[in-house]
């Protein structure tokens, strides 16, 4: 019986040896074929293009099979990428949907237009022939906060300047306006435009970023924009000339006195960039992405530009229509 256990016994550690030995080579297994599967790091160039396309999931029209496809495109054309640069191509392709044409993405450069000061050209007023005045409202680009309010004033002061001799009306020229930044322009206006909303951003979801006038003060949503001294307010009808090349915050511009008593536009149909845009600074690059339509002050959106009231094919005959207007309204 003895002799049996031992038996026993030695079975038992030559059993539990041999077991010991199987667990060991299936976990040296087990552990090799974890590291096969273990996925090497995405390229530098891969990791930007997730970032970038992540921010243009809240792009305007980022959504259905169209985004989908474009999404997943951009992804699958940029896993190799190995630098930035390398996936501009298939990201730029995806933003045409995601944002379409007035969306961009661009390497900042020292110096560039987007950081250097504004030379743009100041507004001007002038009261011209018949008591009707014209008031130019050129592009304004650039960062440069100082330009930005003696724009601002220059608009607002020539205004109130030219009132008195103004009384059969104001021409408000859109015309060669590219856009840029439109609070300066919305508050140099503020003397001819009344208080309360003169507009709004849609997102895609119906949501709606209000922009208000409270005498010189501009705001977009719940955040204070602009402030320009407080205008005098100034009477008479107006006229808006618009152009192919009126676009972006000249288009927003035009917008806000849609609606009012007295004010008709003349020209053609602006260039289409009538929507809200915002920025995201990824890396050394900069994305801007449309997440709204605008709006005017009842509601209506523009996403295809401004149809101006009173079309005139010859950019020239333009201003002369508006003069005719307003002085039948004169007389």
């Amino acid at each position: 019986m003895a002799g049996l256990e031992a038996v026993n016994a030695v079975c038992c550690r030559g059993l539990r040896g041999a077991v010991n030995v199987r667990i060991r080579v299936l976990f040296i297994v087990f552990v090799v074929a974890l590291g096969g599967c273990v996925e090497k790091p995405l390229p530098a160039g891969a990791r930007f293009a997730d970032r970038v396309l992540a921010a243009m999931d809240s792009g305007l029209y980022a959504t259905g099979e169209a985004w989908r496809s474009a999404r997943a495109q951009a992804v699958a054309s940029t896993r190799d990428s190995q630098t930035p640069e390398d996936a501009l191509a298939p990201l730029r392709s995806a933003l045409a949907t995601a944002g379409r044409s007035h969306s961009s993405l661009y390497k900042n450069l020292e110096g560039s237009p987007s950081e250097a000061p504004s030379q743009a050209a100041m507004p001007t007023v002038k009261a011209g022939s018949g008591r009707i005045a014209v008031v130019h409202v050129p592009e304004l680009y650039g960062g440069d906060a100082k330009i930005a309010q003696n724009y601002a004033r220059s608009l607002s002061s020539g205004i109130k300047d030219a009132a008195q001799a103004s009384s059969c009306g104001w021409i408000i020229d859109l015309r060669g306006n590219t856009g840029g930044d439109m609070r300066p322009m919305l508050a140099g206006l503020t003397p001819l435009l009344p208080n309360g909303v003169v507009g709004s951003a849609e997102a895609r979801d119906g949501a709606r970023t209000y922009v208000t006038v409270t005498d010189g003060t501009v705001q977009i949503g719940n955040e204070l924009a602009f402030s320009e001294e407080e205008p005098t307010k100034v009477p008479g009808p107006i006229a808006i000339l618009l152009d192919a090349y009126t676009a972006s915050s000249a288009e927003f511009v035009a917008i806000a006195f849609i609606g009012l008593d007295n004010t008709r536009s003349f020209g053609t149909r602006s260039m289409g960039y009538s929507t809200g845009n915002v920025t995201f600074d990824i890396d050394s690059y900069t994305l801007v992405l449309t997440v709204g339509v605008d709006a005017d002050r009842n509601g209506t959106a523009y996403p295809a530009g401004i149809v101006p009231d009173v079309r005139v094919a010859r950019n020239m005959d333009t201003a002369a229509a508006a003069v005719n207007w307003l002085s039948e309204r004169c007389a």
